[in-house]
């Protein structure tokens, strides 16, 4: 099996790990609205390569979870500090949830999620959406995008529990945690992950002392360029 390098990227210096990773078992869930389990929810890619800015910090991969390694600093407005009207470009469609709106392409899918699989969240329909970008058509495997509000008080403690359900995922290959700022200029923390194929990335910050937004995705073509023009149009309240 081929060796793969696991690269961090912190400010300009690039340093990279060799690791061996364990046979990889083809993943028979491929799609959050078809799961409730936690390990295989949609992640929100962020590779560092074609990310505006991207600062990591890289994990050993292993049998026994490490404690979360938390990236350097963010430089950027933080999530809970874009309030106000969503903007809405030429040809996208306002999407509102409770405690947060966003701004979709026409050619987008929109899913809705259910009671059972909200309830898995920690989260309610109201306050989740789901995205299938129009290159996925109705395939989720391809790229899909999730966002919703939690009533937890630790983005911190929420990426550390999400980090640690990857570390004992089989066949994992990559699991870095990372900081991300858009071209427009907000910031985020979590880690990016990859694994027979597949990658992704789960991010997390807290909106006001008992609410957290959750930003995840996943796929085979999910780059996080290709979703930084929508993800930028989100907008938060304090309802929720």
């Amino acid at each position: 099996m081929r060796k793969l390098g696991l690269c961090c990227i912190i400010i300009g210096l690039t340093a990279c790990t060799t690791v061996e990773p364990q046979a990889e078992p083809t993943p028979t869930l491929d799609t959050v609205f078809e799961t409730a389990d936690a390990v295989v929810l949609p992640t929100f890619q962020a590779d560092a390569e074609s990310t505006a800015a991207s600062v990591g910090v890289t994990a050993e991969i292993g049998p026994t979870p490490l404690p979360y390694p938390t990236a350097p600093g963010l430089q950027g407005t933080p999530l809970a500090q874009r309030t106000g009207a969503c903007p809405v470009p030429e040809g996208y469609t306002l999407e509102q949830r409770v405690g947060f709106c966003i701004a979709v392409p026409g050619t987008w899918t929109i899913q809705n999620v259910d009671g059972g699989l909200a309830a898995a969240l920690e989260t309610t329909p109201g306050q989740a959406i789901g995205l299938l970008p129009e290159w996925a058509g109705a395939d989720a495997s391809i790229c899909q995008v999730t966002v919703y509000i939690a009533e937890q008080g630790s983005a911190q403690d929420h990426l550390a529990a999400r980090f640690r359900e990857f570390q004992e995922r089989a066949g994992l290959a990559e699991l870095t945690p990372n900081s991300i700022q858009s071209p427009d200029g907000f910031a985020v923390s979590g880690f990016e992950w990859a694994t027979g194929g597949r990658f992704g990335g789960v991010y997390a910050a807290q909106l006001s002392p008992n609410r957290l937004v959750h930003i995840s995705h996943s796929g085979t073509t999910c780059a996080l360029e290709n979703l930084l023009p929508v993800l930028q149009t989100l907008r938060f309240t304090n309802e929720g």
